[in-house]
């Protein structure tokens, strides 16, 4: 698989979020994601509680708490081992239920294929 193939993968991937297939992301985060991926995430909003859990269980709450939900994929980066996405996800506060615009960054490590570790950072409103 390309670097390129991998990448539309999983902008796939995150498209099943949107659309909260969740049979989907599954299938995709089984084959993109490795079982010992390590993430390093500081955690905001309710993303915090939930990165203990598998990636799947992850996808699944995070889809449940935000009705509105929705990420946007502005730059999407391949190079290597690594791959970089900067977007937009639309959440919705916990308190009121009003949608929220959160940027966010991620870094992944890919090895055989599959994200092996992935740095994210999240941050309020718009850059």
């Amino acid at each position: 698989m390309t670097t390129e193939e991998f990448k539309n993968n999983w902008l796939r991937y995150l498209e099943a979020w949107n659309q909260k297939d969740m049979e989907l992301t599954d299938r995709l985060s089984d084959a993109y994601v490795s079982p010992n991926a390590i993430g390093h995430n500081p955690g905001v909003y309710d993303f915090g509680d939930l990165m203990s859990q598998s990636q799947k269980e992850f996808a699944r709450a995070i889809v449940a708490r935000n009705p509105d939900f929705h990420v946007t994929v502005d730059d999407a980066l391949v190079d290597g081992d690594r791959m970089i996405l900067r977007g937009t996800i639309l959440l919705n506060n916990p308190s009121s239920g009003a949608i929220e615009s959160i940027t966010f960054m991620e870094i992944d490590r890919i090895v055989n294929e599959q994200i092996v570790e992935s740095w994210d950072l999240f941050v309020p409103g718009k850059w």
